[in-house]
């Protein structure tokens, strides 16, 4: 709502390609989402308390594997992650 908002007052006028980038970011967070859930419930979360060590392990796996994912992915859409940080 406050986007457009502020569209309407001239206040922030988005470029060009704004819409295919937040359709390239949905899908992305989508299919990282997505892949966060199956490789999640594959893993006994509830048994590794008795293991914390295996347990922060297969965490930073699944998460270190999530942000390559979204990076990839991004990439394929024709994005770096220069441009990723210039967007505003």
């Amino acid at each position: 709502m406050l986007l457009l908002v502020l569209i309407k007052t001239g206040v922030y006028k988005p470029k060009h390609d704004w819409i295919k980038f937040l359709f390239c970011v949905f899908i992305a967070s989508t299919i990282t989402a997505f892949f966060c859930y199956v490789s999640s419930s594959k893993i006994n979360w509830i048994e590794l308390q008795e293991y914390p060590l295996i347990r922060v392990f297969w965490f930073t796996v699944i998460i270190g594997f999530s942000v390559l994912l979204y990076l990839l992915q991004i990439r394929i859409f024709g994005y770096s992650l220069k441009t990723l940080l210039l967007k505003h």
